[in-house]
């Protein structure tokens, strides 16, 4: 279901309600529903449908097909390998997919709009032999132990495929509208990288350790060590005593000299961030909460408008064979001369979120 529907459902509810409520007599009742159905509706009016929408978009055709879509897409290399054509509800479709855990994005032809599609299930697409070895891609989750390694690997698909579906939407407007002739060679392709509370440390996808962590509060403090323990790069907040430590300055510090500064943006619309460094500015935005990947802490990272990695992680998780709740954090890089900041970020946003907890 989309917010959309999300929306107009409960509006409808909550107006029901309001009716139900009137003729038997419950008016305060009977009113509070009407401010609750006024709100909600309200609320769905804000943005447009792609705004609203993780998992679905729509891209106006202005005349373009979907033969032609696919000819701009079918060299572009993802996380979810290159597109091929397919069928998907006894139609026409370009699919991406599916992945080693059933993320499948598919694009299809309403007559007025390319439409994308974020799933996870394969039932409605038509594979046929030449493309049944795709099926072999998908592992046996039902025996799979819920690791700390395999949890975040499942995570970074279904957030990167999230993620994915706005950019092949965002491409495709820049192809019908004529302001893009060529698709990227690689689109969302990243450097996989995990780390959790109870290890303390940052590794990549084979599990070679990149930094030692420490993170400390309150007042919080992030410090990363390389693999002779000397210290990296570290956090300081800059005043003693808070409430959320969101709401003030934190300064970064590396070998010993003042490197940066991460601030909270307020009024932006969403929960933005600006870490502003002696090699320039990044920008913070979070995102919509990736429901398949059980993350909400999610936050795209930019420099002079370049994306330069997705981050997302979890204040409480348990994992098989960790005893206890910990912290976990995945961050997608797509420029690892940043790799330090973002681990800096990634541990500070979360470990803040976990102290307000």
């Amino acid at each position: 279901m989309n917010e959309d529907k999300g929306f107009k459902i409960v509006g409808g509810l909550a107006v029901f309600l309001a009716v139900l409520s009137l003729l038997v007599g419950k008016f305060i009742l009977s009113f509070l529903m009407i401010l609750l159905a006024f709100g909600i509706f309200s609320n769905s009016k804000k943005g447009g449908y792609n705004d609203k929408n993780l998992y679905d978009k729509k891209i106006a055709k202005q005349g373009r097909s979907l033969d032609e879509l696919f000819y701009f897409f079918e060299n572009m290399e993802t996380p979810l390998g290159k597109c091929w054509a397919g069928i998907y509800k006894d139609a026409p479709a370009i699919i991406y997919g599916p992945s080693a855990f059933t993320d499948i994005i598919v694009i299809t032809d309403d007559g007025k709009n390319f439409c994308f599609r974020n799933i996870n299930i394969t039932n409605n697409i038509d594979f046929g032999e030449a493309n049944a070895w795709r099926l072999d891609n998908i592992e046996d989750t039902s025996d799979m132990p819920v690791t700390q390694k395999n949890y975040s690997v499942f995570a970074a698909l279904k957030v990167m495929s999230a993620v994915m579906t706005g950019d092949l939407a965002e491409l495709t407007a820049g192809f019908v509208d004529g302001t893009r002739t060529n698709a990227p060679a690689q689109l969302d392709m990243y450097e996989f990288y995990r780390h959790n509370t109870k290890d303390n440390n940052l590794v990549d996808i084979n599990d070679n350790e990149i930094l030692k962590t420490f993170i400390r509060k309150p007042p919080l403090s992030v410090t990363l060590y390389d693999s002779e323990g000397e210290e990296f790069a570290r956090t300081e907040a800059t005043v003693a005593e808070y409430k959320d430590a969101t709401d003030i300055d934190h300064d970064i510090y590396s070998d010993g000299e003042k490197f940066g500064t991460i601030k909270h943006l307020k009024g932006t619309g969403k929960n933005s961030y600006l870490i502003d460094t002696v090699n320039g500015e990044f920008r913070v935005d979070s995102f919509m909460a990736v429901r398949k990947a059980n993350v909400a802490s999610n936050y795209i990272i930019t420099k002079d408008g370049e994306r330069k990695a997705v981050v997302f992680g979890s204040p409480n998780i348990v994992f098989d064979g960790h005893g206890g709740v910990m912290q976990n954090n995945v961050i997608c890089s797509f420029d690892d001369d940043y790799l330090v900041l973002y681990t800096l970020f990634e541990l500070f946003v979360v470990s803040a979120a976990e102290w307000l907890r």
